[in-house]
């Protein structure tokens, strides 16, 4: 992606409309082999801390799944959806969203649905998923 494009889109928990919006224009006129991608996730472990964010007026540092709801527990991880392409070297975060704990398999389950769907809107073929073994990981393909 555009790095001048990318540097404007604000980065908040959920999916990023607009990066799949820049993914679409990017591969409009590509072949279909082209479009061929796998979606990747992970969890990382992060510190709990809540800060204020003067230039929205929000505090930051919750649990919020984006689309599945906000909580007032504090965030102490974090889970990524990224998508790469198989025939040609890119690859592009699609979103983030915080949870206090590991996120649910049932949460995940939700969120991958949303996120496969929303880059087959976008254009692309999603051929496979792909995660490291953690057990919530294995309970969502479950």
């Amino acid at each position: 992606m555009e790095r001048r494009k990318m540097e404007k889109i604000q980065m908040r928990p959920g999916f990023h409309d607009a990066i799949l919006a820049l993914i679409k224009e990017k591969f409009a006129g590509s072949s279909d082999q082209d479009k061929l991608c796998v979606i990747a996730f992970d969890e990382i472990h992060l510190k709990a801390r809540l800060a204020y964010q003067r230039s929205d007026d929000i505090i930051e540092g919750f649990a919020d799944h984006g689309p599945l709801g906000r909580s007032n527990a504090c965030a102490d991880h974090a889970l990524v959806m990224m998508v790469r392409g198989i025939t040609k070297r890119w690859k592009q975060p699609l979103g983030f969203f915080l949870s206090a704990g590991t996120t649910k398999a049932t949460v995940q389950q939700q969120l991958l649905v949303q996120c496969i769907r929303r880059v087959t809107e976008a254009g692309l073929t999603v051929l496979a998923t792909t995660c490291d073994m953690g057990t919530n990981n294995q309970s969502t393909y479950r």
